[in-house]
């Protein structure tokens, strides 16, 4: 089995650690911009230390904090393009640093990323989980009239804000909406090549079952749409209930043919945890995740494994054991201490600022006041 070992959920390894070290009600889970809150509350060792517990247990690719960080959201909230870039760079930097200094040599003899920039749905604006929404009540649709202005204005902002980061690789991951997808693929046809000519992209989808994303959107036709839109080196599915995939996999296995120029990733829910519209529900005695892999492996070449809600970094660990059949491991990394990574921060922090200083954030307020416009005259909040 060649794939690689990604990480787990950012989001559920976060809330478990404030869960065992709680402080009255703190949390930074809960609101806003969830995983990104650790960066903007400036909790960037904590942030760090949820990324290097991945890499402990043999994580090979790391996500970054980025997936709830609507720009036009966070702008309402911080009113400076400079201090996002800012906030948004060091969430990549961290990582990147990790993987540079402390991630597997074998990283080298790959051309997989080893960390994909993570940008969600526009449901991420807001803030109440749409993407698990079907279209017939979701905020993009009115009187079953697809919103494309609006969209197209929000991922010309989403896109050349996070191309700004220079990142490896932007995964845009949990998209339930064929029309969405549309809205994104036309952003990305209309920016120059140069702009992104050392960036690749990856798109991931949410399944409620082995036929249609959450939004009611046929799969097979969603994987058409964006292997022949020739803009995405991988194809994911995410945040979907592990049983339910072997079958998704059969589907898209009919289009993995010469014509085919897309690489697999899966991100799945744990197994012992079913979400049923946003909400979660425990399964009792189910398989968990790493259990479907020789499966999943068998229908379709898999380039990359990893976790979503309920993956833990300990779960991520028996991947690795599964993957390499051993009854047990020796933490990767386990020499890294607190200092090596406080040091690993103040060293990204005074990067960042420099880049900060010479460097456009990508976008300018006359775009984020025309999406707010466009909001504004479709009543859209």
């Amino acid at each position: 089995m060649s794939y690689r070992i990604l990480d787990g959920g950012l989001g559920t390894t976060i809330q478990k650690m404030y869960s065992n070290n709680r402080q009255g009600n703190q949390t930074y889970i809960d609101h806003g911009f969830f995983s990104f809150n650790l960066t903007i509350d400036k909790k960037l060792l904590e942030l760090a230390n949820v990324h290097m517990e991945f890499l402990k247990n043999y994580s090979e690719t790391l996500y970054t904090s980025h997936y709830q960080v609507s720009i036009p959201k966070l702008y309402k909230k911080l009113k400076n393009l400079n201090e996002i870039w800012h906030l948004l760079k060091i969430s990549y930097e961290i990582p990147k640093c990790i993987m540079k200094f402390y991630g597997n040599d074998a990283r080298n003899l790959s051309s997989f990323p080893s960390v994909f920039v993570s940008c969600g749905p526009m449901a991420t604006y807001f803030q109440n989980k749409y993407e698990y929404y079907d279209l017939k009540c979701h905020p993009l649709y009115k009187n079953g009239i697809y919103e494309n202005e609006i969209v197209d204005m929000y991922y010309k902002i989403q896109v050349q804000s996070l191309i700004s980061l220079s990142p490896e690789c932007i995964m845009f991951e949990t998209f339930s909406l064929y029309d969405e997808i549309k809205s994104l693929i036309k952003v990305l046809n209309d920016l120059p090549s140069n702009v992104y000519s050392n960036i690749c992209f990856g798109l991931s989808i949410t399944c409620k079952d082995e036929k249609v994303t959450f939004g009611g959107c046929n799969i097979v036709e969603i994987f058409t749409l964006v292997s022949e839109s020739r803009k995405f080196k991988y194809f994911g599915i995410n945040c979907t209930y592990p049983k339910c995939i072997s079958k998704v996999l059969q589907s898209l296995s009919t289009f993995n043919c010469a014509n085919n120029n897309l690489e697999i990733i899966i991100k799945s829910n744990k197994g012992d945890i079913m979400y049923e519209n946003g909400l979660p529900h425990v399964v009792e005695g189910a398989k968990m995740f790493f259990e479907y892999v020789d499966e999943w492996s068998k229908i379709l070449p898999i380039a990359g494994i990893g976790g979503c809600c309920g993956v833990l970094p300990e779960d991520i660990g028996k991947l690795h054991r599964k993957k390499h059949n051993i009854n047990s491991i020796i933490e990767n990394q386990s020499m890294v201490k607190e200092e090596d990574l406080k040091f690993l921060i103040e060293k990204v922090i005074g990067d960042s600022e420099e880049s900060c200083s010479n460097k456009h954030p990508g976008i300018e307020v006359k775009d984020l006041e025309k999406f707010y416009e466009l909001v504004k005259n479709h009543k859209l909040e």
